[in-house]
């Protein structure tokens, strides 16, 4: 696995009626024809593994990309702040004048 992603996991119930999973910390029902997400340590839960061979659940993974915010330099004795009527942008917001009358 390419380290710029993060796995989810996801058992789907196959049956019509609902599914109690028994993790080592948690129980989670999984109603019938549904999905929910697991964690990866979960994979390994001795019930999970017997309802993937009989066929009664599937795991799914799905990859997604993690954003990595870009890092920027912080600059020193930068007094530049918006007002508090402003937006950062310079722009001022909506309704923060004083009505006059």
């Amino acid at each position: 696995m390419e380290p710029s992603k993060h796995v989810r996991y996801f058992v789907r119930n196959h049956q019509n009626q609902p599914l109690e999973l028994h993790l080592s910390d948690r129980v989670v029902v999984v109603h019938s024809l549904e999905e929910k997400e697991i964690r990866e340590g979960d994979l390994q839960s001795a019930q999970l593994k017997v309802f993937r061979k009989q066929r009664l659940i599937s795991v799914r993974e799905a990859a997604e990309p993690v954003e990595q915010a870009p890092e920027q330099p912080a600059v020193e004795g930068s007094s530049e702040e918006a007002s508090p009527t402003e937006k950062p942008d310079g722009v001022k917001r909506r309704g923060t004048s004083k009505k006059e009358g």
